[in-house]
């Protein structure tokens, strides 16, 4: 699957995302959306986290992701964006605490 499928699959969730997001009662929505791949084989699926400001955090994964483990990603790439804007001394080398 080249990029192009890949932003088509994921930008075709997002209409799923909007719906779900008015009903969800957690920012992890969990996996919105499948697609078969071009070789009839693969299938791919659309994991979504959508903060409370209404930023939603998409990923495309290939088979059926490990929900803890997505979860987890999402949580923590969510603290990170919470974290950035407080870091008024940051060193782009330095890890973020």
């Amino acid at each position: 699957m080249n990029e192009g499928h890949h932003q088509y699959v994921t930008y075709a969730a997002l209409d799923m995302v909007d719906h779900l997001f008015k009903t969800a009662t957690s920012p992890y929505l969990g996996v919105v959306d499948r697609a078969i791949g071009p070789d009839g084989n693969t299938e791919w699926t659309v994991s979504v986290f959508v903060t409370p400001s209404g930023l939603r955090l998409m990923v495309l994964a290939e088979g059926r992701p490990e929900e803890a483990a997505c979860k987890t990603f999402f949580t923590e790439c969510h603290q990170l964006l919470l974290k950035v804007p407080f870091a008024i001394v940051f060193i782009i080398t330095n890890p973020i605490y």
